[in-house]
């Protein structure tokens, strides 16, 4: 039984029915609401058993038309004398940088390429020693400027992949005339024909 529009209500109600009466089951609701009191919601545990307690939180901070936005009154505000932000630079903030040393990252170049290169095939490695030379005067160079050169890294690098190159080269030599030796020794011992 309704009242919405459209619907058709019964045309011979019973009489004498609690549930017709306007509000009945408003009043039902109210009535076992109040008879059975709420119980309280468990609590979950705790997942973390030993949570330090929270600190006290910080009180508001009031709003002072005269210090700013949200700023303490202790506080003065920004670009005022006594403020926490440094002055600017009178000159302006730029600050030039120290020029690389000319043959630094010549020097560098050159040992990439011939440590680099001398694991891919052994011809770079022949400039090996033109890296070790050329880093180490330009390292020279760069430690005789007082400051005024950069590229004392670079200088360095390609000095110590000079370094590594040279040695690398050096056993390659080495490892060509131990093959020579023995490619001969092996050949006078056949009665001259290698095979």
């Amino acid at each position: 039984m309704s009242s919405y529009p459209g619907e058709d209500k019964p045309t011979d109600p019973t009489p004498g029915k609690p549930e017709d009466e306007a509000g009945y089951w408003e009043q039902k609701a109210a009535e076992e609401a109040a008879a059975a009191p709420a119980a309280p919601a468990p609590t979950p545990p705790n997942p973390y058993p030993f949570t330090p307690p929270s600190p006290a939180p910080e009180p508001p901070v009031a709003f002072n038309p005269q210090s700013g936005y949200g700023q303490d009154a202790g506080q003065t505000p920004y670009g005022q004398p006594g403020s926490p932000v440094p002055p600017a630079n009178p000159y302006g903030s730029f600050t030039p940088t120290r020029p690389n040393h000319d043959q630094a990252g010549l020097a560098l170049g050159l040992g990439i390429a011939s440590v680099a290169g001398g694991m891919v095939c052994c011809l770079p490695v022949l400039a090996a020693p033109f890296a070790w030379a050329i880093g180490h005067r330009s390292l020279r160079e760069v430690r005789a400027a007082n400051g005024q050169l950069g590229g004392e890294g670079m200088a360095m690098t390609g000095m110590v992949l000079g370094i590594i190159g040279s040695v690398l080269l050096a056993l390659a030599v080495i490892a060509l005339i131990v093959f020579a030796i023995v490619l001969i020794a092996t050949a006078s011992t056949n009665g001259g024909t290698v095979v």
